[in-house]
């Protein structure tokens, strides 16, 4: 179980990376 979450806080906490990554992105682009 432990693993199981660590994996899913990493895959949110990436999530979130490319998230700001895009945006950021964005407002480069703009």
């Amino acid at each position: 179980m432990n693993f199981d979450m660590r994996k899913d806080v990493r895959g949110v906490f990436m999530a979130k990376k490319e998230t700001l990554l895009s945006l950021a992105n964005v407002s480069c682009g703009e």
